[in-house]
């Protein structure tokens, strides 16, 4: 009895070990559901609840509280697979859109759990969506440089937003604060910001400012956040002159990690979230451009990442499927 009792405190000890050595209690928890790489996560308004998109299973609804799943919504049907690649909620939480390799962008109802509608017109696959400020209309970007400002009520499109080469990719694109302007991110090494009333390009930045892959915009629409050609250092730019404010620095002057996959601004702009090969997830001081710190546990390559609405949690997900939950102070 002795030596099972041993055992077992043995055990727990293991156990404990295993979940501090992720950095201090820094990773909550890791929530299971998906089967396949999860391209894009994001937090509700509230940060009570959280959306995942993956590449072969759809879309899935989560309680943050719980650390479990509502919802499985199958959208984006490919063949034998659900190829969701983007997914955000509407201002009010109560709904959300998505986007895949169908070459549609869904509307749905979270409280019913069901597709309300489909946006049609995408030539090829979409990669990114986007709600307006106000929940009114909503921007999609993806394969064949193509993007579109819709309406959701009606599922109607109101611009496609012509300017980018046709043989690239629009991997990102993002409404303004006010809902007025748009910015969209091309593999071809181009960053076009748009007037949304008429549809419009306002300006265009080429390869000496976005040299294509992962980017953000700052939540005050002044400065982005992207990669030099080396695809790992990160350059701050100025989006209204294009000119680089700093660039970010590792350990001893020394990027860390050999690839950047995604990142995400927190929601006061003071800091930022990268992630990328083998599963490395770094948090940086905007301002000054040092790294706070990283947060390990995370298994394999990481293709997405979020801040909770107040800036205190984040999600990562990424190669193996799995949604990771972090404590950030």
């Amino acid at each position: 009895m002795r030596f099972k009792f041993l055992l077992l405190l043995s055990a727990q000890l293991v156990g404990l070990y295993a979940f501090n050595a992720f950095g201090n209690d820094e990773l909550v928890a890791s929530m299971n559901g998906h089967s396949s790489w999860v391209l894009s996560v994001t937090f509700s308004p509230d940060g009570k609840r959280a959306l995942s998109a993956s590449e072969a299973d759809g879309i899935r609804y989560w309680d943050i509280g719980a650390k479990k799943e509502i919802a499985h919504f199958e959208g984006h049907k490919l063949h034998e697979i659900f190829a969701a690649h983007d997914v955000k909620f509407s201002p009010n939480g109560k709904m959300a859109i998505s986007c895949g390799q169908d070459k549609t962008v869904a509307l749905w109802d979270l409280n019913k759990g069901q597709q309300i509608r489909k946006f049609e017109g995408h030539p090829y696959g979409v990669n990114s969506v986007a709600y307006s400020p106000r929940g009114d209309t909503a921007l999609s970007s993806g394969q064949g440089g193509a993007a579109f400002l819709w309406n959701v009520t009606s599922g109607k499109p109101i611009h496609e937003l012509e300017g980018h080469w046709k043989v690239y990719v629009i991997g990102k694109i993002y409404f303004s604060p006010d809902g007025k302007t748009a910015l969209s991110a091309s593999q071809e090494e181009k960053v076009i910001v748009w007037d949304l009333k008429t549809g419009k390009q306002i300006k265009a930045y080429g390869s000496q400012n976005y040299h294509g892959g992962a980017i953000a915009v700052s939540p005050d629409w002044k400065q982005v956040l992207s990669l030099e050609r080396d695809k790992k250092t990160l350059v701050l730019w100025d989006l209204g002159t294009g000119q680089e404010i700093r660039r970010f620095n590792g350990p001893a002057g020394v990027f860390a990690i050999e690839g950047i996959y995604t990142i995400a601004f927190s929601p006061d702009g003071s800091q930022a979230l990268t992630g990328g090969k083998d599963g490395e997830l770094q948090l940086w001081n905007v301002a000054t451009g040092q790294l706070i710190k990283k947060l390990n546990g995370h298994v394999g390559d990481i293709h997405s990442v979020a801040f909770s609405p107040d800036g205190h949690l984040a999600l990562s997900g990424g190669k193996n499927g799995i949604l990771y939950l972090w404590r950030l102070n």
